[in-house]
């Protein structure tokens, strides 16, 4: 899985969702400003995490 993703982030880099701190993380890491990431997540501490960054939340099922 590593080998399809440009930026890892786990619980080891920053506290778990729904705290906001890896996704400022990823994107960071990305060189990326929130309006032009989209956060996939199944679960509600997801979404409220994307939320609080400002990213668009989609959910999966």
């Amino acid at each position: 899985m590593p080998k399809l993703l440009e930026v890892v982030v786990t619980r080891q880099d920053a506290p778990p969702k729904p705290a906001p701190d890896g996704l400022y993380l990823a994107l960071s890491r990305l060189d990326a400003p929130p309006a032009r990431a989209v956060f996939v997540g199944d679960s509600p501490t997801g979404m409220t995490a994307a939320r609080a960054v400002g990213v668009v939340a989609l959910g999966a099922v």
